[in-house]
């Protein structure tokens, strides 16, 4: 049985969200009939899976991003990610602005997690989720002031 491209791709998506950059990649590496698609068939197929809302980058970002905070990731960390996907800077921008995600809910959620932290070490944890130095710094100060 032949797979089509946009089935091969539907297939991915039934595990999880994927960025547009994600499937084009998979796409170009997989072999359809004994050959590997071409840009334009990889366009036709990208074309379909986006008029059928079956991909769509500003949704998966602005999930991502929720997703991702609430395991306990920075905002830095989410980002890198993010590029890493084939997100562009000015998208992942925008749902950062869109899911209203200042400085201070980032340093409530960095909060979060040092209340089921010891306190040893907690600066390099905390920069490790890719959490940014002013939310590290303001987090490790209140501790110093109140280390109960």
């Amino acid at each position: 049985m032949n797979i089509t491209a946009f089935d091969y791709a539907c297939k991915l998506l039934k595990y999880s969200a994927k960025t547009e950059k994600e499937i084009i990649d998979k796409l170009s590496k997989k072999k359809f009939n004994d050959k590997v698609l071409d840009s334009a068939a990889i366009k036709l197929t990208m074309d379909e899976l986006k008029a059928q809302n079956f991909i769509n980058d500003e949704r998966f970002t602005k999930d991502f991003i929720q997703a991702k905070l609430e395991s306990g990731n920075g905002l830095e960390l989410i980002k890198e990610k993010l590029v890493e996907k084939g997100i562009d800077e000015k998208l992942i921008k925008q749902s950062i602005q869109d899911l209203n995600l200042t400085e201070e809910k980032e340093y409530l959620f960095a909060e979060k997690i040092f209340a089921k932290k010891p306190h040893k070490n907690l600066g390099s944890s905390l920069a490790s989720k890719g959490f940014s130095e002013n939310v590290i710094e303001r987090l490790l100060k209140k501790i110093e002031k109140d280390p109960s």
